[in-house]
C-alpha cells in the first residue's frame, strides 16, 4: 500500500490534479463545474487496476510505479483521508458550530 496526499499522488501516479475533471482515481466519472469540480452522480463505472495498466483513460497512466509487481494502482493506493475528511467535512464542521452554534445539518 502506498500512501500520498492528493497533490503527491497526482504527481506521482502522473494523472489529473484533484481539482481536474477526470481527477477521481476510483471511478470514471467526468466531474462538473460548480464553483468548483464535483462529482455530482451516483451511478458511476468503477475504474480497475487492469483499467489503469492498459492505460484505458489516457489521463490515469504512465508512471514508474506500473513496474512494480504485485501493485494495484487504483486499489492500492487509498484516497487522501487528511484532504477529503480531516479538511473538508470536518472543517466544516466545526466551522459551522463554533461560527453559528450548531452544525448546518442534522447528524
Amino acid at each position: 500500500m502506498l500512501l500520498f496526499d492528493a497533490v503527491a499522488k497526482a504527481s506521482i501516479l502522473k494523472i489529473k490534479g484533484h481539482s481536474g475533471y477526470s481527477s477521481c482515481t476510483k471511478c470514471t466519472q467526468e466531474g462538473e463545474y460548480f464553483d468548483h469540480v464535483v462529482f455530482p452522480d451516483i451511478h458511476f463505472t468503477k475504474r480497475t487496476d487492469d483499467d489503469f495498466l492498459n492505460q484505458s483513460d489516457p489521463d490515469h497512466h504512465h508512471t514508474i510505479l506500473q513496474r512494480i509487481p504485485n501493485l494495484g494502482l487504483v486499489t492500492d493506493v487509498p484516497l487522501d483521508y487528511m484532504h477529503l475528511i480531516c479538511l473538508g467535512v470536518v472543517k466544516k464542521l466545526l466551522v459551522n458550530t463554533w461560527c453559528y452554534g450548531r452544525p448546518p445539518h442534522k447528524l
